[in-house]
């Protein structure tokens, strides 16, 4: 891309007094894209980061830390309360003594649950790593997949506007040359006859 940029912008530099033509405009816009396309992988890598900072899965990951921290201490109640009535099946005398106790047996469910920093850590660390990592390799494919596009693009429209202006430098130096294989010098005076430049002068000799 490098080398077709340079031979387009000399092609442009060529034709430059020749009038503002659709082809010369759209070869300048196509150089201002071909140098824009240098900052697009790491203007797009750094726009995906931006927008995942405090992204959709940031935040459902918040909120599910609350959820399930109320789901863990429902299904420890479910479990408790279940051990509670077996010990009482199994062994009734001494659950009903038990329950005598500070605090009773029959409290125990609603003295159990999961720390709220457990679930969330077990969230935001480990599960936001794996889900991160997946998101990174997502997003890093499609900004290649961008990258690529735009630039086979680019080089596409490089090699026509490379090949439709090498016709048109080759018309300008045609003209400049007269047609006749060379370029006359800036200074240089048109030939006259000698017959048309000294013709007073022998008149007055005779």
């Amino acid at each position: 891309m490098e080398r077709l940029c340079v031979r387009v912008q000399q092609q442009v530099c060529v034709l430059r007094g020749a009038g503002e033509g659709e082809e010369l405009q759209a070869a300048r816009q196509v150089l201002k894209e071909a140098r824009n396309s240098r900052a697009l992988y790491p203007s797009l890598c750094e726009l995906a980061h931006v927008l995942s900072v405090d992204g959709p899965v940031r935040q459902k990951l918040d909120s599910l830390a609350g959820e399930l921290a109320k789901a863990a201490d429902k299904e420890l109640q479910v479990i408790v309360d279940s051990m509670v009535s077996l010990c009482r099946e199994l062994c009734p005398l001494s659950s009903s003594a038990a329950e005598c106790l500070t605090p009773p047996l029959s409290s125990v469910s609603e003295r159990v649950s999961i720390p709220r920093s457990t679930i969330r850590s077990a969230l935001m660390e480990r599960a936001a790593q794996d889900i991160h990592r997946a998101l990174e390799e997502v997003k890093l494919s499609v900004v290649s997949y961008l990258t690529n596009s735009i630039v086979d693009q680019i080089l596409q429209e490089l090699y026509s506007t490379h090949k439709a202006l090498t016709r048109q430098v080759s018309q300008v130096k045609h003209w400049d040359e007269g047609g006749t294989g060379r370029r006359p010098h800036r200074h240089e005076t048109p030939w006259t006859s000698p017959t048309k430049s000294w013709g007073p002068a022998l008149t007055l000799l005779l």
